[in-house]
């Protein structure tokens, strides 16, 4: 069972991986384009949506359900909650053609990010609750 979880875990990086890989130089220049407001009339930014959307939609719909699987096995994987949140935005990013589908998506990556630290917050007191302990009397 571990190795199955551990494999899924590596094909959701490696996923991660080839989105970085795949979108380069060209999800930079996209990115800069896109900072502003987009124009459904500029051919220019419908073009880099397009192209945004066509180099990074399969490898981020494939990196959300591996991540989505990882939690499933594991609930409390605070690394790939947070790998949900990157993956999250992305998504934001390539769906510059529809307002609310990217508000939609930027609310759920910062859903990721708030269940990302509070994991990182239970944590944190359940393994406060052991160890070394000062003396208080002395």
């Amino acid at each position: 069972m571990r190795s199955r979880t551990i494999s899924k875990l590596t094909a959701a990086f490696v996923a991660l991986a080839l989105i970085g890989s795949a979108c380069g130089d060209d999800k930079a220049s996209a990115d800069q384009t896109l900072k502003e407001t987009f124009n459904g009339k500029n051919a220019e930014q419908k073009k880099v949506c397009s192209q945004l959307k066509e180099n990074s939609k399969d490898k981020v719909e494939e990196g959300i359900q591996a991540l989505d699987t990882a939690l499933k096995l594991r609930p409390d994987y605070d690394d790939a909650m947070a790998y949900m949140n990157l993956l999250y935005r992305e998504r934001g990013d390539y769906e510059c053609d529809d307002p609310q589908a990217r508000q939609a998506d930027f609310k759920t990556a910062d859903e990721w990010v708030d269940k990302t630290m509070a994991t990182k917050k239970a944590r944190a007191e359940k393994q406060g609750q052991g160890g070394i302990v000062l003396d208080q009397n002395k």
